[in-house]
């Protein structure tokens, strides 16, 4: 039986590339208490693996650390350097926990990795380089910041992994805008000009970040433009984003282009 339940797990795993709901779906279907202690691992391990991918909200890392600790071994796994990344993602995303102890768990991978080349795959270290990063920023290593995004959006790039390429060229472009770097800010938006394969959450999400480059500017008529297109953009997505804060921006443009919203 757990044999059976170990490759409804796998199936699970390679499931949540393509369909992340439909993967949660079948990993809500099995029952926990039903597990051995491995399979209990894996089965918490994709939970913190699926969550991340849609956005869920977690309200601590106990499932992902008891994973961690029965995936921790004298020669470590691919299972243990995974389970320590989503640990590290898990933890920075509940309140509370500090960088401090979200850095533990991405450190010490890294640290394998830097021992084991192979330890990882490539999707999974854009996820632990994109973690280093943001914390970096978040505590103004910015040079440590733009080294570990960097490394993130190169890796992205290179296996494929489109949303992950635009998460971090956003996150890169927000952090130049932020600090009055636009022409470097503007060069990564460039980027994502051409990129195919965006959903049209993150193409939002772009054009979001195109139309606050121009507003900043003070090019309100571009502004104006990309606020327009976002708007058209809205009924297309899943989760729909807040018309009135699309509207407040359309708003803010033909206020700064001295016309009024007509």
């Amino acid at each position: 039986m757990q044999r059976e339940i170990k490759q409804q797990l796998v199936a699970i795993d390679s499931l949540s590339e393509t369909d992340a709901s439909a993967a949660g779906d079948s990993l809500s279907a099995i029952d926990p208490e039903d597990l051995n202690k491995e399979n209990e691992a894996y089965y918490y391990l994709l939970s913190a693996v699926i969550g991340s991918k849609l956005n869920q909200e977690f309200l601590n890392d106990s499932a992902i650390t008891a994973s961690v600790d029965v995936f921790r071994k004298p020669i470590p796994d691919r299972d243990f350097a995974r389970a320590l990344i989503y640990q590290g993602a898990v933890r920075y995303r509940v309140e509370d926990i500090s960088d401090s102890l979200v850095f533990v768990s991405f450190k010490e991978v890294e640290a394998l990795v830097n021992s084991y080349p192979d330890l990882v795959s490539g999707k999974d270290l854009v996820k632990l380089w994109f973690y280093l990063g943001l914390l970096h920023k978040n505590n103004q290593n910015l040079q440590l910041a733009d080294e570990y995004l960097g490394l993130a959006l190169e890796k992205a790039r290179e296996v494929g992994d489109v949303e992950s390429e635009v998460v971090t060229s956003l996150a890169m472009f927000w952090r130049y805008l932020r600090s009055g770097q636009r022409e470097r800010a503007l060069a990564v938006l460039d980027d994502l000009g051409d990129l195919e394969g965006v959903s049209a959450e993150l193409r939002y999400d772009i054009t979001n970040a195109r139309a606050a480059f121009y507003m900043l500017s003070g090019n309100y008529s571009n502004a104006l433009e990309g606020y327009l297109e976002l708007k058209s953009l809205v009924p297309q997505m899943e989760g729909e984003p807040k018309l009135s804060n699309v509207y407040y921006s359309i708003c803010s443009a033909y206020k700064g282009m001295g016309k009024k919203d007509s």
